[in-house]
């Protein structure tokens, strides 16, 4: 289904938090696959950030890179990041088509760009556009900055453009540290589980947040859920979060896959909150 080249930003932003353990039971290069249709899946449903927290022992760094490469623009890519065996199989992944990923031959008004040069005044960023552009401003060699065309030349631009651009990825120490992380958001936290309420009967809930106000979602395994994480954190899940939904109920298959209630889950929230 084609959609708008300038998707405007949700009315309240959207956050993610799923375990370093996400696809660990899964062989290359299908893991690589699998991380490059959650990549898609934030995408296609705005979300800014997600958060991979640490569970079960698992190092976050594989998926924390597969995700930041991802949502790199790929003109970049080979340039901020090196060969590394976390990034073996990326060569499988479909593009995720972010309005921060110009196909070839796109007039887009605003770039990501990486400053390699700098001089008094001006700096050199790499925009995919062949030659490095010279733009007045400062920034760091190595910065990672935002160019606008204007009146016919390219400047660079403070914040965020005014629609949807990309996600960012972070890393937590656990689920309740990605909890912190969320409240430090001011997001309305939401845990995703089986053993939640019916989505049917919390539609007020999620009508009533505040406008701008952010909906963090959390999402365990399918054979590990969050309950089991918080209790291993030492902590009580409903007491930490605002609510426990359960986004499919009814499901007809033994268990859901992560990758498949974040779909579900965010397709909701998609209709209710915006």
């Amino acid at each position: 289904m084609a959609g708008s080249s300038t998707p405007p930003w949700p009315r309240h932003p959207r956050y993610l938090a799923v375990p370093s353990s996400l696809f660990r039971e899964v062989d290359e290069p299908l893991r690589t696959f699998y991380a490059a249709l959650l990549a898609r899946a934030l995408v296609v449903y705005r979300v800014e950030e997600i958060v991979v927290y640490k569970e079960g022992g698992v190092s976050p760094r594989y998926l924390v890179d597969v995700m930041s490469y991802l949502s790199v623009p790929q003109y970049l890519r080979k340039k901020i990041f090196p060969r590394k065996k976390s990034l073996k199989y990326v060569g499988v992944a479909p593009p995720i088509a972010a309005p921060s990923h110009p196909r070839k031959g796109d007039e887009a008004e605003y770039r990501e760009g990486l400053v390699v040069e700098k001089e008094k005044g001006y700096v050199y960023v790499d925009a995919g556009l062949g030659s490095p552009i010279r733009v007045k401003g400062g920034a760091r060699v190595g910065d990672l900055v935002l160019i606008k065309k204007r009146g016919g030349k390219w400047v660079l631009e403070n914040g965020r453009p005014p629609f949807y651009w990309r996600y960012t990825v972070s890393v937590a120490e656990g689920l309740g540290d990605a909890i912190k992380t969320f409240r430090g958001r001011g997001a309305v936290i939401v845990a995703t589980s089986r053993k939640g309420r019916d989505v049917r009967g919390v539609f007020d809930f999620f009508r009533s947040i505040p406008l701008g106000k952010g909906v963090a979602l959390l999402f365990g395994l399918w054979a590990r859920g969050l309950y089991e994480v918080a209790d291993d954190e030492g902590f009580s899940l409903e007491e930490r979060v605002d609510a426990v939904v359960n986004f499919i109920p009814g499901q007809g298959a033994r268990t859901v896959r992560t990758l498949e209630a974040v779909h579900a889950s965010l397709a909701i929230v998609n209709v209710l909150v915006d």
